[in-house]
C-alpha cells in the first residue's frame, strides 16, 4: 500500500523507452492465417542541445478463424525529453483506437451442424479510445536531495455492441434477439511529488499525491424480432431501453514515507508509512419509482 492504491500485492516501476537510451529504429513486419497482418516500429534519438526524442507505434488487423470475428488494433506512443547533469525531464503521450471482436461460446448443438467456425450470437463489439499525457521532471538540489514530480491525464472511451439471444423469449415468439450497447467514459488525472535524502547508509523519501478520476456509464438495449442465417441480430426493430445510467467521482490526496539504514554492507533496516484519504460520490441518474439514489464513502 506504500506505493499507491490497489498495491497490495506489490508495485511494478514502468520506465518506458527514451531517445537518450534508445537511439536508433526499428521495424518489424508479420502476417499469418486469417488476414491477421501487423506492423510494429520505433524511432529515437537525441539533438545537441540535450532533447530526446522517441516514437514508436503498432498496427494489428485480422479476420478471425470464427465467423464474424475480425479485430483492428492502433496503437502510439511519443516521448520528449531534456537532461542535463541535475536535471531530467520528461514528457511522454499514449493514445490507442482499437475495435475489438469477441463473440462467446457457441453452443455444441450449433457446433455440429454449422461448424468449429461459426457463432452463436453476433455482433459482439468492444471499441476503446485512449489519450494518456504524463510528465516527469526530476532534479537534484544537492548532492544528496534529489526532488521529483509527476503529473498525469487520461482519457479513457469504451463502447460496447452486443447482439444477444433475448433472456425473457419464449419459443415461439417474438422477440428472439436483442441489442445491448454500453457506454463508458472515463478521466483521470493526478499530481505527485517527492523528495529523497541519499547518504552513503541511509535513503529517505517522503512526498504527496492527489489522484481524481470521474466515470460515466450507460447501458442500452434494444429488441429484435430474429436472428438471419449468420446468427446476426435481425428483423423488426423495438424501441431503444435504457437500463442504466450511473455517474461516479472519487478524490484521494495521500502522504508518505519511507527510510532504508543500512546497519552493515549485508543488513538494512526499512521503515515506511502511508496516510491515504478517499471519497467517492456515486450518482444513479435513472430517476426509478421511489425516487434518483445517491451515494457517497
Amino acid at each position: 500500500p506504500l506505493f499507491g492504491l490497489n498495491t497490495l500485492g506489490g508495485a511494478v516501476s514502468v520506465q518506458t523507452k527514451s531517445g537518450e537510451h534508445n537511439p536508433g529504429g526499428g521495424l518489424q513486419v508479420s502476417g499469418g492465417s486469417w488476414g491477421r497482418w501487423a506492423v510494429e516500429g520505433e524511432y529515437g534519438g537525441k539533438l545537441d542541445n540535450g532533447v530526446s526524442y522517441f516514437f514508436a507505434g503498432n498496427k494489428f488487423e485480422e479476420n478471425g478463424w470464427r465467423d464474424s470475428s475480425p479485430s483492428d488494433v492502433l496503437q502510439g506512443f511519443g516521448k520528449l525529453g531534456w537532461s542535463d547533469e541535475k536535471t531530467d525531464v520528461d514528457i511522454s503521450f499514449t493514445g490507442a483506437d482499437n475495435e475489438l471482436t469477441g463473440n462467446g461460446y457457441q453452443a455444441e448443438s450449433l457446433i455440429q451442424s454449422l461448424g468449429r467456425e461459426s457463432i452463436y450470437t453476433k455482433p459482439d463489439i468492444t471499441k476503446n479510445k485512449l489519450a494518456f499525457v504524463n510528465a516527469k521532471v526530476s532534479h537534484w538540489l544537492s548532492d544528496e536531495l534529489l526532488l521529483t514530480t509527476n503529473a498525469y491525464y487520461r482519457h479513457n472511451r469504451t463502447s460496447s455492441y452486443n447482439g444477444d439471444l433475448n433472456g425473457d423469449w419464449l419459443a415461439p415468439g417474438d422477440d428472439e434477439g436483442v441489442i445491448n450497447q454500453g457506454h463508458v467514459k472515463q478521466k483521470g488525472y493526478g499530481l505527485g511529488a517527492q523528495l529523497t535524502w541519499v547518504t552513503d547508509k541511509n535513503q529517505l523519501t517522503g512526498g504527496m499525491s492527489a489522484d481524481l478520476s470521474s466515470i460515466n456509464f450507460d447501458q442500452t438495449s434494444q429488441l429484435f424480432s430474429t436472428f438471419d442465417a449468420g446468427r446476426g441480430v435481425g428483423g423488426t426493430l423495438g424501441a431503444e431501453s435504457l437500463d442504466v445510467s450511473l455517474k461516479g467521482r472519487s478524490r484521494t490526496w495521500s502522504v508518505f514515507a519511507t527510510d532504508t539504514y543500512n546497519v552493515t554492507p549485508k543488513l538494512a533496516l526499512t521503515a515506511s508509512g502511508r496516510y491515504n484519504n478517499t471519497r467517492i460520490n456515486n450518482d444513479d441518474l435513472l430517476i426509478p419509482v421511489g425516487g434518483a439514489g445517491t451515494g457517497s464513502l
